[in-house]
């Protein structure tokens, strides 16, 4: 579905990514990890078709996403990144209808269909009760599943998300992953993501690509990237790995 060919990308004469190949399946939740400086998020950026590519391709169902005009690829892949910005008075519900942007027409009129899809993204996330309220009144969670819900009422095959957990408590990291994981498998959205807990991505992904200094270091499963190996090549740091005895996923703490 999503897939990497020999990426090279970066800023001016510094390449941060280099020759990345990789090819996500359809339905699956991929999480990228790696240390701070590694290139993750600027290859959400290239993925969404924000960022140049200096060399190499990306293509989406076997098509280049150069091919692709703006409108028509926002109606397979969305994108949350950072810490997004809203201004304070936004309601909910406001910025949920922003997400049917790539399928209005030229006089930009919200139609029954599309308030019948924005109905549906806010109860997917289970915040009906928000939707009339101004978004600087929300909770970092909150916030964020009002995001999400815009991300959905777009109808994406592919969803990346960049740091979603990012200045939220541990409750609401629980709370947001746990919806990315009920989207992905109830609806069938590929999820792409960074997550700096690695032992977040262990328990949610399919697959882990870990990356180094631009580069692909490996990519697999859970069990083959959360190794002793792995994190001390790429993180340098000696772990111990255990498995979690309800769903199987292994995790480690640092000796």
């Amino acid at each position: 579905m999503l897939e990497s060919r020999k990426l090279t990308l970066g800023y001016e004469q510094h390449m941060v990514i280099k020759d990345l190949s990789f090819c996500i399946k359809p339905h699956t939740i991929t999480t990228i990890i790696g240390p701070n400086g590694c290139g993750k998020s600027t290859l959400l950026k290239a993925l969404s078709k924000n960022k140049k590519i200096a060399s190499g391709d990306i293509f989406i169902d076997n098509q280049s996403i150069h091919s692709y005009s703006h409108k028509t690829l926002a109606k397979k892949l969305a994108i949350l990144p950072q810490s997004p910005l809203v201004p304070d008075d936004f309601l909910v519900r406001d910025l949920v209808s922003y997400g049917r942007n790539p399928y209005l027409d030229w006089m930009g009129r919200l139609k029954e269909e599309d308030y019948r899809i924005i109905d549906w993204a806010i109860n997917e996330t289970g915040i009906t009760h928000l939707q009339n309220r101004k978004m600087s009144t929300m909770s970092g969670g909150e916030r964020q599943s009002a995001w999400i819900a815009m991300a959905l009422a777009q109808q994406p095959e592919i969803l990346l998300l960049d740091e979603p957990t990012t200045y939220l408590d541990i409750a609401h990291q629980h709370e947001v992953l746990e919806l990315i994981k009920r989207i992905n498998g109830e609806m069938g959205i590929t999820v792409v993501m960074v997550l700096h807990d690695i032992n977040q991505a262990s328990r949610y992904s399919d697959r882990i690509i870990a990356m180094k200094e631009g580069c692909k270091v490996i990519e697999g499963s859970p069990k083959e990237v959360v190794t002793k190996e792995i994190l001390k090549e790429i993180f340098g740091i000696d772990a111990n790995i255990y498995e979690e005895v309800s769903y199987g996923y292994p995790y480690f703490i640092v000796k």
